[in-house]
């Protein structure tokens, strides 16, 4: 039978012009829908998905393009088509549906945000109580931080009547808290850089007093964001250590203006200004800048090492010696020790001298900081023992090793 053919003994089905609302197909047309849904016809994609959603079926994954999506569905059914998102398998693919329902979201200024909210709680709610070991995969859940984050930046923050209060709330966190556990299950640093630069923010924005209560109270949620945000401190770290100037910058920026991670961030950024002399310059100054610790250049008549055999350098080059000497010699008596602690005291005061690291410790291989005592292999070693500390310089913002600790392969 041709394709025509079918067409013919399923008749098409009245679901309505693109742009009006898509009716609820109930009894024998339903059946009838699906016996035609299952020919061969080639038929529209914006017919196929409206009918689709007639049945209150979420249309196969070929048809789920945003452009289809856009031009299928009105805005009135933005919660209806939320309502199709929940699938009892493994990893859940949503990625084109949820992408098609932010640009829905964002071409029809019309649409019903509180409904699409409920709807798309409702579903969360329903997805994480049936499968509680299935997770979303990552375009998935970058698609949803999208989405929801544009819903609850465009809904005014939750401040009216106590019983108003709360039943708008509750939708809002359910999106918040299965935004933040399904990002947890993913180890992504796309997904990690998403939740501190727009999902956290627009929640916040959305129900600060409520967020602020849940960390003060609920320890779960406390658990839930210490987790992502640890990662996100992790991630900054890892930009410093390769350089990745903007992408730093532009991270530490958003962690510092969250007043949810603000405290932690400061402390991790602290961390990494205080071994500064292990990344590069640019980075130096972009955490002093992000710390408000100082401004401009290092002291012109304090030059660094590498600026020229000058005088200073070579004062600061002795007495760094001097000091790995001392620290040496410093376990052979308690007056070797004291003297090695006076030492120290004067160095940093005085001249911005001052050791590194501490011996028998293991960390990643850096080559601005360690120097093997064996011959570099072709593949450099990722983890070294420390076996002598480092000597560092630090002017201002800036900081370098002028002597390399002297480390062996983990």
């Amino acid at each position: 039978m041709q394709a025509s053919d079918r067409s013919a003994t399923f008749p098409e089905p009245d679901v309505g012009p693109p742009g009006t609302a898509i009716p609820r197909l109930k009894g024998g047309r339903r059946r009838e829908i699906h016996r035609w849904l299952a020919s061969d016809a080639h038929l529209p994609p914006t017919l196929l998905i409206r009918t689709y959603l007639s049945l209150r079926r979420r249309p196969p994954q070929g048809l789920l393009s945003a452009e289809a999506i856009s031009q299928a569905v009105t805005a009135g059914d933005c919660a209806a088509f939320a309502d199709l998102l929940s699938r009892r398998v493994e990893v859940l693919d949503l990625t084109q549906p949820l992408q098609a329902l932010g640009v829905l979201l964002r071409a029809r200024r019309d649409a019903p945000l509180s409904a699409t909210i409920r709807v798309l709680a409702r579903q969360a709610s329903k997805w994480g109580a049936r499968q509680p070991n299935a997770s979303l995969n990552e375009a998935s859940v970058l698609a949803y931080l999208d989405v929801t984050a544009y819903l609850l930046d465009s809904v005014r923050e939750v401040e009216s009547s106590p019983r108003k209060y709360r039943s708008k709330l509750s939708p809002i966190l359910t999106l918040i808290t299965f935004g933040l556990t399904t990002a947890a299950q993913v180890d992504s640093k796309k997904i990690d850089r998403a939740v501190v630069r727009t999902f956290l923010p627009a929640a916040y924005r959305c129900a600060k007093q409520a967020m602020t209560a849940l960390m003060d109270g609920d320890s779960e949620f406390k658990s839930l964001l210490a987790a992502l945000t640890a990662r996100v401190f992790d991630q900054l770290q890892n930009l410093a250590s390769i350089g990745a100037i903007d992408a730093f910058s532009e991270l530490g920026q958003a962690v510092l203006r969250l007043a949810l991670t603000r405290e932690g961030a400061q402390a991790r950024l602290k961390e990494l200004f205080d071994a500064r002399s292990q990344f590069d310059e640019s980075i130096q100054f972009v955490l002093a800048e992000l710390l408000g610790v100082a401004a401009g250049t290092p002291a012109v008549d304090k030059p660094l090492p590498d600026q020229g055999k000058t005088q200073e350098t070579l004062r600061v080059s002795q007495l760094g010696t001097a000091l790995l000497r001392s620290w040496s010699a410093a376990g052979d008596s308690e007056r070797s020790k004291t003297a090695f602690l006076e030492l120290s005291a004067v160095t940093m005061s005085f001249f911005g001298l001052q050791l590194g690291g501490v011996a028998g410790e293991v960390n990643e291989y850096n080559p601005r900081v360690h120097e093997l005592v064996v011959a570099t292999p072709r593949e450099p070693p990722r983890q070294v023992k420390l076996l002598r500390p480092w000597v560092e310089y630090a002017q201002g913002p800036r900081s370098v090793i002028i002597i390399k600790g002297l480390a062996e392969p983990a």
